[in-house]
């Protein structure tokens, strides 16, 4: 949550004070990030229905994933079209995303320690 909270402070503040960003970089950076959060996905796929840390793991891998995709999106934008605002879009949405993600982790997390307390806690 303090992950998307940062991600939406940071497009205010880009909006507000200007920001200009990089086409050509955004999707280098991008495409570099895909190849390797895709990597550790697919690492991660076996694990995807074990305990509750690694359950996190796959979705916040998930997360950087979509987040590559996204990036590498606006970065296609802002370089065919100057429009900076796709970048600030694009923050908006992962922020949203990342914010969905925690609390499917938090809620997993909730319900795996339900199913493992003792009786007389439950």
């Amino acid at each position: 949550m303090l992950l998307s909270a940062g991600i939406v402070s940071d497009v205010i503040r880009r909006l507000l004070f200007g920001s200009d960003p990089l086409g050509a970089e955004m999707d280098g950076f991008s495409v570099f990030s895909l190849f390797v959060n895709v990597t550790v996905l697919r690492m991660l796929a076996q694990y995807r229905e074990g305990e509750i840390h690694m359950r996190a793991s796959w979705i916040c891998t998930l997360a950087d994933v979509a987040a590559n995709f996204g990036v590498l999106g606006s970065g296609l934008v802002v370089l065919a079209t100057g429009w900076r605002y796709a970048d600030l879009v694009v923050g908006l949405a992962i922020s949203m995303y990342v914010a969905k993600e925690a609390v499917e982790i938090w809620r997993q997390a909730r319900d795996s320690g339900e199913r493992d307390a003792p009786l007389s806690e439950q």
